[in-house]
């Protein structure tokens, strides 16, 4: 395979919610009925392309909005977490997709336990975590869909070149696998960005269609080819060999991607605020905590307190317990945010160590 040289690197560290007692610092509002819209616009210039939706649920964190995308078309669902997993489950949702190339072998078990009761896969990065998460489904009776994460052919995030057609290969012969596609991720991550989105998203979705490509020509099927990102998916869409398009933050949005020009100001479904007077300082500490590179320093919160879009959605919401949802007539429902990591096992007697969330 011609490719461009990549050098794999290891996941970004897994965000880590604030300390509980600042949990309730903010008050988070939701406009249903733009997330509905919004969901319906993003999920109509999907299909128009012949591009299915994964739902990433970093970007709400609901179930209730989970739903609501499965019901607009997506053909499934993102989550970093077997316990948030199964939560999605039991709501209905029956395939899967564990976004982040965990390399625990304690999760293994966890996922494996999960495969038998719905359609799952999890992100691989490299072959050397095969071995494990294939007896880990055998022991369960389970089999486990692998996707190769790959990253854009310049700045790769995961497997590189030499590595896809041996995990692909690998994945395919090992009983409690099969081989499910590839997915490809390459975030925004320069104050640039914000003007190269287009470019950012077409770029890896070419990639993934060449590497796609490459795992056929050697007899290898390739099912699913996805790329994934809100403020890229413009570009990803213009690219033929795709067939999903992932993305998390489409239904609420926020105010990085309105600067960024992938979305509206008027789109935006989401607004925070300080919960009390009393609580200013550690809000604004959180808002400013959690922003897009080409976004500005200084004072997220107005002085006087009103509510004002999220700079940076997806991270800010593992630092919120619920979403105050307020809905065509006018009626507010509280929706409990999932942001429980999942835990790993511990000698009988001693504290459980949950993992990091992500």
């Amino acid at each position: 395979m011609n490719t461009p040289t990549a050098t794999a690197t290891a996941p970004a560290a897994p965000a880590v919610p604030c300390p509980r007692d600042r949990a309730e610092s903010l008050t988070a509002t939701v406009d249903l009925v733009r997330a509905q819209r919004n969901i319906e616009r993003f999920h109509a210039a999907a299909h128009a392309r012949g591009l299915t939706v994964r739902a990433h649920v970093k970007g709400h964190r609901t179930l209730a909005l989970a739903v609501r995308q499965i019901e607009a078309g997506a053909v499934g669902i993102s989550v970093t977490q077997a316990g948030q997993a199964r939560r999605y489950l039991e709501a209905g949702i029956t395939d899967i997709v564990i976004a982040h190339p965990w390399h625990d072998p304690w999760r293994f078990a966890l996922f494996a336990d999960l495969a038998r009761d719905c359609t799952l896969a999890v992100h691989v990065d490299h072959p050397g975590s095969l071995p494990a998460l294939a007896a880990a489904a055998r022991a369960a009776g389970s089999s486990i869909g692998v996707l190769a994460r790959i990253g854009d052919g310049h700045h790769a995030t995961a497997t590189t070149p030499a590595d896809l057609l041996a995990l692909a290969e690998q994945a395919r012969s090992t009983p409690g696998l099969r081989f499910a596609g590839l997915t490809a991720y390459q975030g925004m991550t320069a104050p640039g960005d914000a003007h190269n989105r287009f470019a950012i998203g077409a770029r890896t979705a070419r990639y993934a269609a060449h590497c796609a490509e490459h795992l056929r020509a050697h007899g290898l099927p390739c099912p699913t080819v996805s790329v994934g990102g809100t403020p890229t998916a413009a570009g990803i869409r213009s690219v033929p060999g795709i067939t999903e398009i992932g993305a998390g933050a489409y239904p609420l949005l926020d105010a990085g991607l309105a600067q960024a020009g992938a979305c509206a100001p008027e789109d935006i479904a989401i607004t925070v605020a300080p919960a009390t007077e009393h609580h200013r300082q550690d809000a604004e500490g959180i808002l400013a905590q959690h922003r897009y590179p080409w976004q500005p320093r200084g004072a997220v919160l107005p002085a006087d307190g009103s509510p004002v879009p999220p700079p940076h959605i997806c991270p800010l919401l593992t630092e919120i317990r619920e979403l105050r949802v307020r809905g065509a007539g006018g009626r507010v429902q509280h929706w409990p945010v999932l942001n429980t990591p999942d835990t790993a096992p511990t000698a009988p007697g001693t504290a459980p160590t949950p993992g990091p969330a992500r």
